[in-house]
């Protein structure tokens, strides 16, 4: 079975580490009730400089409708008027954001 993941780092000021935190939990509490959800997981690490580094991992099996998860994703962010873009300018945070898949390595 291959598995799929959604990887996304977030470095930003330790200020704004509760409401950064605080807008994960809410989409992982979205991701956690999609068809095909496996797990889910969330890191954190400080720089020598102070800020924060936090790598979230959701991991989904074959089955998933990756698709039909971003539109609910964005329904919920909808419904509580949170505009991530917005909010990761105004917490000075630089972000990688992206879909994985998994890779079988030769035997």
């Amino acid at each position: 079975m291959t598995s799929s993941f959604r990887i996304d780092r977030f470095k930003f000021p330790a200020e704004h580490r509760t409401a950064l935190l605080e807008a994960v939990a809410a989409t992982h509490e979205v991701l956690r009730t999609q068809s095909g959800f496996l797990r889910d997981m969330i890191a954190e690490r400080t720089h020598a400089d102070g800020r924060i580094e936090v790598q979230t991992m959701v991991e989904w099996d074959a089955t998933a409708d990756i698709p039909a998860i971003k539109a609910r994703v964005k329904e919920a962010q909808r419904a509580r008027a949170f505009d991530t873009a917005a909010a990761l300018a105004s917490w000075g945070a630089e972000a990688d954001l992206g879909w994985w898949s998994e890779v079988q390595t030769p035997s």
